[in-house]
């Protein structure tokens, strides 16, 4: 009796749709249970183990950019997206803040609008 048709008795057996069947038995093969289970894939929070870390890691360097602290904390193996260190951060009443992130000036961004609503164009004077 091959695989296949051991899911389909099992699933007529059961009274449940075969593709039901087959993803219950690859949740009891991998994760030992048919119940939903925790997601593995990052940590939710940091734990007080790397806020100890954190505070060192901000206190030697109090100048420091949020990706120069993630790469100290994956030393540490702790990976943590940049949002979620913000938070942290700031829940440790150290102040911080992000730069506002200036566009390059494009011929369209060259466009501004000036006092009453007319357009004023920036561009090379020719030499004379």
């Amino acid at each position: 009796m091959s695989e296949n048709e051991t899911k389909e008795n099992t699933a007529e057996h059961v009274g449940l749709n075969k593709f039901t069947v087959q993803d219950t038995k690859s949740k009891i093969d991998n994760y030992d249970s048919p119940l939903p289970h925790k997601q593995t894939d990052r940590p939710l929070k940091i734990n007080e183990r790397t806020e100890r870390h954190l505070k060192r890691i901000i206190r030697e360097v109090p100048f420091a950019f949020y990706k120069e602290i993630n790469t100290e904390l994956a030393k540490l193996d702790v990976f943590v997206c940049t949002d979620t260190l913000r938070l942290y951060v700031d829940q440790l009443d150290f102040k911080s803040y992000r730069v506002a992130y200036k566009h390059r000036l494009t011929a369209r961004r060259r466009k501004i609008t000036w006092g009453g609503g007319g357009a004023m164009v920036w561009e090379e004077i020719p030499d004379l």
